[in-house]
C-alpha cells in the first residue's frame, strides 16, 4: 500500500509540501499533465481526492513514475526539479527544508518555541517539529505534493573531523495495517520507527588552539580535515504513531487524525578547542589548557495532535 508524504509551506496564512506513502514528488500542474499524456493526477492537497486541474492553488505534484524516471534517490534531489522548494541537507537527521524562502525548521537550538512556517507531512500526519526535521527513508512513496500558497487553516500544526568522520548507520521501519468495519468505516493504525547515528559532523577547519602554525610543530590542514581531542557524534532517534479513521455519514466522510511523535536528538561536540581558549585567557596553566571538554546538546521532544473533520464526498458545486 503506498501512503502520501507532504510539505507544507504557511506563510503567517500557511503554505505546505506534503509527502505521499510510497515514492513521488510534485511537479508544475502544467507541466505534469503533460508529462503523462492525458492521464488523470489525483492529490489529496485540499484534505479530499481531487485531481490536480481542480486545485484553486499553486500545487506541484510528481508521481512515483516521474521520480524513477527523472533518477532522483532522495528527496534532495527531487526538490531540484520543483520551484520554490529547497531542501538543505545539514547532516544526518538535519535536512531543512524551504517554500519560497521560508523554512520548516530553526537552525539555532536554543529557540524551540520558534514554530516553522513549512509543515512536513507524511499522509495525515504531521512530522516537521521546530528544531530538525526528520529525513526519513521514504522507500514507498506514491508522490510528493509541494503546496505553495496560505494553507493555515487546512494544514495548523507546525505551520503555525580530518579523518573517519563520516561513518554512520541508519535503520528503522514502519508497519501499518488497515481495518474495514463493514463498507462504511475503516481504521488505519500506523507505527513509524526509525533511528540515525553518525560519528561526527561535515565540517572542516582552518585554525585549532591545538594545531597551527605558530607552534613549535606547527600543524597546517589539508582540505576537509579536523583536529579532535574527542570523538564527536549525532544521534536522532524518532517514533511516529498515529491512528486514521474514516467513516462514511453518507454524503459526508468524518475523518480522525490522531498523531503522537517523540523524538530524541543528541548533539556530541569536541568542545577542548573553545574552554582552551578561555583557559588560555584567563592564565591557566598548560595542563589545564589541554584538557578535553566535551559539549553534550540533548533534545527531547513529545508531540500530540488531534484532528477531526467534516467533509461531503459528493461531486456538488458546494464542499
Amino acid at each position: 500500500m503506498k501512503y502520501p508524504l507532504t510539505l507544507r509551506h504557511a506563510l503567517l496564512a500557511g503554505c505546505a509540501l506534503s509527502l505521499v506513502s510510497t515514492p513521488a514528488l510534485a511537479q508544475d500542474a502544467e507541466e505534469e499533465t503533460a508529462r503523462t499524456s492525458g492521464n488523470v493526477i489525483i492529490v489529496t492537497a485540499t484534505k479530499r481526492d481531487s485531481t490536480i486541474q481542480d486545485v484553486p492553488f499553486s500545487i506541484n505534484a510528481q508521481t512515483e513514475e516521474a521520480i524513477i524516471r527523472s533518477g532522483s534517490t532522495s528527496l534532495e534531489d527531487l526538490s531540484r526539479k520543483v520551484a520554490g522548494l529547497s531542501i538543505q541537507n545539514l547532516g544526518p537527521g538535519q535536512s531543512q527544508v524551504s517554500v519560497r524562502g521560508a523554512s520548516a525548521g530553526q537552525v539555532v537550538r536554543d529557540q524551540p518555541g520558534v514554530k516553522e512556517q513549512v509543515g512536513v507531512y507524511l499522509d495525515e500526519s504531521v512530522i516537521s517539529l521546530s528544531l530538525f526535521t526528520p529525513d526519513l527513508d521514504l522507500f514507498d512513496l506514491d508522490r510528493v505534493e509541494t503546496l505553495r500558497g496560505p494553507q493555515g487553516t487546512l494544514f495548523g500544526s507546525g505551520s503555525v573531523g580530518g579523518e573517519d568522520v563520516n561513518d554512520g548507520e541508519r535503520y528503522g521501519g514502519r508497519l501499518a495495517v488497515t481495518f474495514a468495519a463493514g463498507d462504511s468505516v475503516t481504521i488505519t493504525p500506523r507505527i513509524i520507527y526509525q533511528k540515525i547515528e553518525a560519528g561526527g559532523f561535515n565540517r572542516q577547519e582552518i585554525f585549532n588552539l591545538y594545531y597551527n602554525e605558530f607552534q613549535t610543530t606547527p600543524g597546517i590542514f589539508n582540505e576537509r580535515e579536523q583536529y579532535l581531542q574527542l570523538r564527536e557524534a549525532f544521534e536522532d532517534e524518532t517514533l511516529i504513531a498515529d491512528l486514521v479513521a474514516e467513516v462514511d455519514l453518507s454524503g459526508v466522510t468524518l475523518t480522525s487524525v490522531t498523531s503522537y511523535t517523540d523524538r530524541k536528538i543528541l548533539v556530541s561536540r569536541d568542545a577542548s578547542a573553545l574552554t582552551g581558549s578561555v583557559s588560555v585567557d584567563l592564565g591557566y596553566p598548560d595542563a589545564g589548557v589541554l584538557l578535553p571538554s566535551n559539549l553534550r546538546d540533548t533534545t527531547d521532544l513529545e508531540g500530540f495532535s488531534q484532528e477531526i473533520r467534516l467533509s461531503s464526498d459528493d461531486a456538488g458545486p458546494l464542499q
